[in-house]
């Protein structure tokens, strides 16, 4: 497997293509460190994802995803006083390319209508929201609620009021649902069962947690390598100044650092007549989702209009490309070690910044022994 490689955009190329919907627009393609690994990044413009008519002019700021079976379901209202809230809907397929595939109105019978700000598919086969074509959803305004979606009518039912939540997640290895509820400090996810009543149970999460998703002891192994850290909470923190990845177990212990999520290279969102739009790779992440047979990450960043998918590459340290880090790989680096100017990533560049140093021998030991 070899690493990803920064690519050029081919936005001239998309442009091209008469009638192309904008509904799902690669606007960024990069490569970046994530838990010892290279992931290359491919991120969608979706602002004018929800489109019904040349007049319509509600925005989509993604602030809840949940997948499964290959569609992305995202949820997010740009305007407070907006209240036709709909779900986008979209192809993600193992390829990790993002297509969209129509919107969802959601329909709640209040003035105030329904834009979630979590997702969550309750997987068990009973309880709250549990059914086939149902989702559960949270909403933090008007003092905090949640709501099972109908997919196959957009009618939200089952609502009750809960403490105002940013994300909602469904943990198989314990059928309990978990909120991560908003404030302005630690964040704390309280926990329920599978009939969405409070068990008393919470954990302590990053402050400005505002998206997290239940993952597999599986998935949370592949992300950290070495011992099997159990079933785990994947959170993104929309936090100042900079926005991040943590994974907690279930009760809130911190699994690895805060994997910070960088803001370059920046985007370049077309406006029209030759303009551009220039925002930061990651403007303010509120949502992800895992797709964990292919191992695939989406964000959702309501700051900037954007879904980002992340696909999974090499080890990093891997210099020789066996799928592992090793001696071979580490007598790589020191062969190149104080090499102060044209290094390359095959000398031992881990951090591309054209020398090979100790932050490179540092970052090749914390994955030493690591194997795909």
């Amino acid at each position: 497997m070899s690493r990803y490689r920064i690519g050029a955009l081919a936005l001239v190329l998309v442009l091209a293509q008469a009638g192309r919907s904008r509904a799902a627009l690669p606007v960024n393609s990069f490569d970046m460190q994530l838990y010892g690994r290279w992931w290359h990044v491919t991120s969608y413009y979706v602002a004018d994802d929800l489109l019904s008519s040349p007049g319509d002019d509600a925005f989509l700021k993604p602030e809840g995803i949940a997948f499964r079976n290959n569609l992305l379901y995202v949820s997010g209202d740009a305007r407070s006083f907006y209240s036709d809230n709909r779900l986008a809907t979209y192809q993600a397929p193992p390829g990790g390319i993002l297509t969209y595939n129509g919107y969802i109105g959601l329909n709640i019978g209040d003035p105030d209508g329904w834009g979630p700000d979590g997702l969550a598919f309750n997987t068990s086969g009973n309880g709250y929201g549990a059914g086939a074509d149902q989702l559960v959803s949270v909403e933090k305004d008007n003092g905090g609620r949640a709501g099972v979606i109908d997919l196959n009518t957009g009618d939200v039912s089952a609502v009750q009021g809960i403490t105002a939540a940013q994300a909602v997640v469904f943990a198989d290895d314990t059928d309990e649902f978990g909120t991560c509820e908003d404030g302005a400090g630690p964040v704390t996810v309280a926990y329920y069962d599978s009939s969405f009543a409070p068990t008393g149970s919470t954990a302590t999460v990053a402050p400005g947690t505002q998206g997290a998703v239940a993952v597999s002891s599986v998935f949370a192994g592949f992300l950290v390598g070495g011992s099997n850290p159990g079933p785990c909470l994947l959170t993104v923190t929309k936090a100042n100044p900079g926005n991040g990845i943590n994974l907690y177990d279930l009760s809130g212990t911190a699994v690895g650092s805060q994997q910070d999520l960088p803001e370059e290279p920046e985007a370049r969102i077309p406006i029209g007549g030759g303009f551009f739009l220039t925002k930061p790779a990651f403007g303010g992440v509120e949502a992800i989702a895992v797709d964990e047979s292919a191992n695939l990450i989406y964000i959702g960043d309501a700051d900037n209009s954007m879904i980002d998918v992340l696909t999974p590459g090499a080890l990093v340290g891997d210099l020789d490309y066996d799928g592992d880090v090793d001696l071979a790989d580490l007598a790589v680096l020191l062969a190149h070690y104080g090499q102060t100017s044209g290094a390359a990533y095959e000398d031992g560049d881990l951090d591309g910044d054209g020398d090979v140093d100790l932050a490179d021998l540092a970052t090749m030991l914390a994955v030493y022994g690591r194997t795909d």
